[in-house]
Order: structure tokens, then C-alpha cells, then sequence
């Protein structure tokens, strides 16, 4: 079937030459082609608004949770009259972002070993570790361990990942090395297997020298909302003595003024989220609700323990410091610094009741049962 051209223009150019011979004047209305096109411009803009709104609700509501803080003229924090970090301190430093599944920390041991946790592998800024260490993850704060205490050289204490898996269970062997900062890791004490290839944090305690948390993800196949698992181990035999399932975790610190462990993560509006468990028991405790998303994590010890310092990498937060005082469960939120060597930076405390809440007793720490979410062999 054949279909009619479609006419373009004046339907009937005659008529409106002829218009134009007699002096009339053609009449037409602006609204008829200007006000339909300016309602579809208001449409789309309002369009486009609504669903900006609609993706970023859950940010704004955490705006105006921040909204609300109380000016604080206290005395000054330990980092805002002396460096945070000095040339022999040891320290972390963790990038946390949405994007990232994991952060990547950044370890300066007290051996003046530097390495990046967190990947698949540990790299070391030193070239000549061995390739036997592709697989191992730094033990933060080994130096308190019994072998490096007692070694009259600088030492690490890492953990490895075994050559072969578990018989018939799709579990992954892991246990202690240690050595000679500059030189090969020998193995310690027996194998620890669970559904993991790799524990991407393990954490001395301080206050109990003979144990190790271990963190990891386990490899799932039945579709459940993802989580990570936390276990204390004894060192260096690799003895299992708790184990807890957790919120999806992308870093782990230790801090010893509280002997705690904390975990980062992010909340549904992709803020950070702090999760505290006492570290000789991994009973959960308090949650703490940073209204950022992207920022550094530093950790240095001597100036920080008893701390959170969390570095905004994030406008408007760019510079700013948000610090969680573990012993007093307070949030500060600090301005960046100023021009003026004697001029503080404001600073103000969040409110408690919106940014600290009491964690509840998790049913998946097990002390005794080998089935649970994180189990082990």
C-alpha cells in the first residue's frame, strides 16, 4: 500500500499569499508555540529534580541528622598541639570509599616494614621479600607478640595461605609465619582452614599477647546478604576460640586504650558505619554513624588510641576531621585547619542520640559449634 506524502509547511500556501496581497495581518499566538514548549521544559526540569531527590534521599536525611551539633570550646585534642605521626611511629592509614569493596591499609610496622593490606596479596615496599609472600597479610601490631619481643632483630608476623584446600570441605588452610624483616617467613604452628582464600586483616591485641583476630569473607553460594566473619585465635598454634558474623566489613582496626575491635563499613546511604566488640570476647558493643562516605582512616597508636580519625576526602567535608572518642562514646566534627598558627579550628560534638546507638547481642558468636555462618576446621 502506497501512503501519502506528508505535507510540510502552510497546508494552503494560496490562502495565506493571498493574505499577504490584501495587507492582513496573519494573527498568531505566542502561547500556541512558545507555551507547549515551555511546559515541557518545566516538566523535564521537574522531572530531573524528583529523581536527583529520589537517588540522594538518604543522603540528605543523614544532612540533616548533622545538622544539630553542639559547639565545643574544650580543651584541644591531642593531634590539634602536636604531630599525629612521627618518623619512628607506626601506623595505619585505610582509604575507605563506596566504590571500594575493600579499603586498602597502609602498615608501617615498627620494623620499618611497609605494607598494603587488604588485596589479594600483601605488597611490600621492600623488593627483595620473597615470592612465597604473595599470599600473606600483615599482622598489625606483631611487635607485642612473644617472638618479635624476644628477636634481637626487627621481625613481622603474617599470615599465609596453605597450598592446598581442605578435603572434601571447600575450605582454605591458613597459618602464622614469621621472620626477619628482610628475610624468608617460616611457618608457626598448625593450619586453620575456613571458606576463604584470604584473611585480608589480622590484628594483634595487645592486652592478650598470645591471640589474633582474624578477618575474612566467606565464599557464599546460597544467595544470603553478604557479611564478613571476625575469629580470635590463639598464636601461635592457630587455635580457634571465637567466631562472629558480622556486617559486610571493608576494614578492621585494634585499639588498645578500650581493647576493642572495630570494624568500617557502610550504611544503606553509603555513609561509614563503626562497629565496636570488646576484642577479648568479641561481644558486640556500640555503633558509631560517620556522615561521610569518603575519607582517610588514620591510625597512629601513640596519638590516636582511645580514637577514630576519620580524614573527609569529600566536599563539603574536604579537610575536615571527624573524631570518635571511644571512651566517652562522643563524635566530634572539626573544621579544616586555618591560615593562623594560634587560630583552633571550630569544632563540635553529634549529637548521641542520633550518631551512637547499643549494638545487640549477636546469636552467631559460637564458642563451641563448628556449623555456624563462619565456621572452621
Amino acid at each position: 500500500m502506497r501512503l501519502a506524502p506528508v505535507q510540510l509547511g502552510n497546508a494552503d500556501p494560496d490562502a495565506w499569499r493571498g493574505r499577504e496581497q490584501r495587507g492582513e495581518r496573519a494573527e498568531v499566538d505566542p502561547e500556541t508555540y512558545n507555551g507547549g514548549s515551555r511546559k515541557c521544559v518545566w516538566a523535564m526540569m521537574l522531572i530531573s529534580i524528583l529523581l536527583i531527590l529520589h537517588v540522594q534521599r538518604d543522603r540528605y536525611i543523614e544532612a540533616l541528622r548533622w545538622h544539630g551539633g553542639i559547639a565545643d570550646h574544650g580543651p584541644p585534642l591531642p593531634w590539634e598541639v602536636q604531630p599525629m605521626i612521627l618518623p619512628n611511629d607506626t601506623y595505619e592509614a585505610s582509604f575507605l570509599a563506596p566504590s571500594l569493596r575493600r579499603a586498602s591499609s597502609f602498615v608501617k610496622l615498627s620494623s620499618s616494614v611497609l605494607g598494603v593490606n587488604g588485596m589479594a596479596s600483601t605488597v611490600f615496599t621492600n623488593s627483595t621479600r620473597s615470592a612465597s609472600d604473595q599470599s600473606v597479610t600483615l599482622v598489625v601490631g606483631s611487635g607485642t607478640l612473644p617472638i618479635c619481643k624476644e628477636a634481637k632483630e626487627p621481625c613481622l608476623v603474617a599470615v599465609q595461605r596453605g597450598e592446598a584446600e581442605a578435603a572434601g570441605s571447600g575450605m582454605v588452610c591458613h597459618h602464622f609465619s614469621a621472620g626477619a624483616a628482610l628475610g624468608a617467613l617460616q611457618p608457626l604452628g598448625k593450619d586453620l582452614c575456613f571458606r576463604s582464600k584470604h584473611v585480608y586483616a589480622a590484628l594483634a591485641t595487645a592486652l592478650n599477647k598470645s591471640e589474633v583476630v582474624l578477618a575474612w569473607d566467606p565464599n557464599r553460594n546460597d544467595g544470603s546478604r553478604p557479611y564478613s566473619c571476625l575469629a580470635r585465635v590463639t598464636f601461635p598454634q592457630m587455635q580457634r576460640l571465637t567466631t562472629l558474623a558480622v556486617d559486610l566489613v571493608a576494614s578492621v582496626i585494634y585499639d588498645r586504650v578500650t581493647d576493642s575491635i572495630i570494624t568500617l563499613g557502610f550504611s544503606g546511604s553509603q555513609t561509614i558505619i563503626a562497629d565496636q566488640y570488646q576484642a577479648s570476647t568479641l561481644k558486640p558493643q556500640l555503633r558509631y554513624s560517620i556522615p561521610i562516605s569518603v575519607t582517610w582512616l588514620l591510625h597512629a597508636p601513640k596519638m590516636s588510641d582511645g580514637f577514630l580519625l576519620f580524614l573527609g576526602s569529600e566536599t563539603p567535608f574536604i579537610g575536615s576531621i571527624f573524631a570518635v572518642d571511644l571512651r566517652r562514646q562522643m563524635i566530634y566534627q572539626q573544621d579544616p585547619p586555618t591560615g593562623g598558627p594560634n587560630q583552633r579550628p571550630r569544632r563540635w560534638v553529634l549529637p548521641y542520640n542520633k550518631f551512637v546507638e547499643r549494638l545487640p547481642d549477636n546469636p552467631a558468636a559460637s564458642k563451641q559449634s563448628q556449623d555456624g555462618p563462619c565456621s572452621t576446621l
